[in-house]
């Protein structure tokens, strides 16, 4: 199993600090065996770091990464349901179809780059959307991570979300977003894993709760 690490981010306004910190950590973490580094980059990470992913201050990190063969694991849009409930503030964070061009522009910058989009590039609920990403991009990949959003959004579009895995089959990995913590009970994990097993291995349908109750 290999951990995905976070840069750091202590020294963004000092970039050279903050460049060179941060390849030192690349090298450092390749020579542990890590293979991938994750880049939550949420509209609240956004906002609260005023960095995207297409900024200069992580151009030499991605080249770096290119070079070193690392993969990105990148977080970088919420449902939809945040952006109509959270994400109000449309000057802080903007709407979720403008958190899309940060990473189109590093996948088109770093074709050496291989990209691993989370949560189905967070955009579970507009799998034509994902379609046309996939197409443009060869160099992007996505994961199934994140359960509950998973079954809201793909359980309710059973066979359209089967065409779309089928058809890129090659470019989905399988992920749950399961984060183990010392004093879970274990129905919590069990629970997850025959929730993915009764979406990807059956056609029963499980809305999420907030469905029933009307609060997609």
């Amino acid at each position: 199993m290999s951990v995905a690490p976070h840069l750091n981010y202590d020294h963004l306004e000092d970039p050279e600090r903050f460049i060179a910190d941060n390849l030192w950590r690349l090298a450092r973490a390749q020579a542990l065996g890590v293979r991938i580094v994750k880049f939550w980059f949420s509209s609240e990470f956004c906002a609260q770091k005023r960095l995207r992913l297409d900024d200069a201050r992580l151009t030499l990190i991605f080249e770096s990464m290119e070079v070193r063969g690392l993969i990105a694991l990148v977080h970088v849009a919420d449902p939809d349901v945040w952006f109509r409930r959270v994400y109000t503030d449309r000057e802080l964070y903007g709407t979720k179809e403008e958190q899309y061009p940060q990473l189109e522009t590093v996948l088109e910058r770093h074709r050496r780059l291989r990209v691993i989009a989370a949560h189905m590039a967070g955009d579970p609920e507009h799998l034509d959307h994902l379609q046309e990403l996939l197409d443009r991009h060869p160099n992007l990949y996505l994961d199934t991570s994140s359960t509950r959003w998973m079954v809201r959004e793909l359980g309710r579009q059973r066979e359209a979300a089967r065409a779309f895995i089928c058809r890129n089959a090659d470019r989905i990995l399988f992920g749950t977003d399961q984060v183990v913590t010392a004093d879970a009970p274990l129905v919590r994990y069990t629970a997850r894993y025959w929730t993915h097993r009764v979406l990807w291995e059956t056609d029963l349908e499980c809305p999420s709760i907030l469905t029933l109750m009307g609060r997609r």
